[in-house]
């Protein structure tokens, strides 16, 4: 009968052995000796090669994950936990009861996983990927294919073709996220994308991999993508891969025919920002990322009205003065007459009204 363990040092996992004569002969070497030993060489690769694989986690993972969290990802499975949690999960609950297909693909075939729509065919291409740039590509491709896939069946996105949907969920999963993976040039990348690799070729559950990839590789703890419509012809793509709020970005399109096309609201961020300056008598900007810009159509005007959040220089991040009011037919220039500001103390306050002051 064979028995499993694990040694504990500074409350870390750091070597899993299996039998119990293992055990033994370990323990009484690290007390008496202050070093281990062992005869049979396949063991010892193994501890080694387990070593560096849990070193390099440890680093990623590091007060990210529970205690179990090492052991659940070196033996490839769940537990009843961590099984429930990914199952409750909006993203990766969707791929808790799918197995990974993994059907090996010839090094030498035309297959271009960055064009391709299937996770399995994507993941199983991972062996013909050499240099560190491929992989990391390819492992942030099965990410957005993945989260296509499941945004593809909420009825709100519907209207959005596939290129459109993949083209806005490209944006959230390019963020830049601090990450020990791939920062370093040591091995730990290599061995994580190992990992991956093995639990694959298990048939494991997507939803194991797909949240492997999602922390240990790109650190995407807190990854949030969400669609809203504002208001007519307007659609706001909201995204997080930090959970922060400086790492927060907005962006808005505006519904042409049966495309949706990204607004560049630079030219009037611009105007507002010289104008409020000098209102403020410091400098000022309006923030588009962080706070959302309000959309409303007017039907009698036949045009859409944009209100702004402004900072100032001495205030808190957090809390933007000002807000603007405009009238606008393009995006891109503001209808004479149209601009106004006011403080936002109303916000905080439904009791106080809004007095709004022209902006020549």
């Amino acid at each position: 009968m064979q028995y499993y363990f694990t040694i504990y040092v500074n409350k870390e996992k750091l070597i899993r052995g299996h039998t119990m004569n293992h055990y033994f002969i370990f323990i009484l070497f690290i007390a008496f000796f202050g070093y281990s030993a062992c005869n049979d060489q396949s063991f010892n690769k193994k501890n080694d090669e387990s070593q560096i694989r849990l070193d390099s986690l440890q680093k990623v993972w590091n007060n990210n994950i529970n205690e179990d969290s090492l052991d659940w990802v070196e033996s490839g499975g769940e537990n009843a936990d961590e099984k429930d949690e990914l199952t409750k999960h909006p993203f990766f609950g969707f791929y808790s009861n799918k197995k990974v297909n993994f059907i090996p693909i010839a090094c030498t075939s035309d297959f271009a996983y960055s064009r391709s729509h299937s996770i399995d065919s994507i993941l199983s291409y991972m062996s013909c990927i050499k240099d560190k740039p491929g992989r990391v590509s390819l492992l942030r491709r099965a990410l957005i294919i993945a989260k296509y896939h499941q945004s593809r069946l909420e009825d709100s996105l519907r209207f959005l073709t596939d290129s459109q949907l993949l083209r806005m969920i490209s944006y959230a999963y390019h963020q830049d996220i601090p990450s020990d993976a791939l920062e370093s040039n040591g091995p730990e990348f290599d061995s994580l994308y190992q990992t991956i690799y093995t639990l694959i070729t298990k048939s494991e559950s997507k939803a194991v991999v797909l949240k492997f990839i999602n922390d240990s590789i790109f650190n995407y703890y807190y990854m949030r993508v969400e669609f809203s419509l504002p208001t007519k012809n307007i659609l706001m793509l909201n995204y997080n891969a930090a959970g922060m709020a400086g790492s927060a970005e907005k962006r808005y399109f505006l519904k042409q025919g049966n495309n949706y096309k990204e607004l560049n609201l630079h030219s009037i961020i611009s105007i507002v920002d010289k104008k409020m300056t000098k209102i403020a008598k410091e400098d000022a900007s309006a923030d588009t990322d962080r706070f959302e810009g309000l959309f409303t159509w007017n039907e009698k005007k036949g045009m859409h009205q944009l209100e702004l959040f402004v900072h100032v220089s001495s205030g808190a991040s957090c809390c933007p003065p000002y807000i603007v009011q405009l009238y606008t037919k393009d995006f891109k220039t503001i209808e004479p007459g149209s601009l106004k500001y006011a403080t936002t103390e109303h916000f905080s306050d439904s009791t106080i009204k809004p007095v709004w002051k022209n902006i020549r």
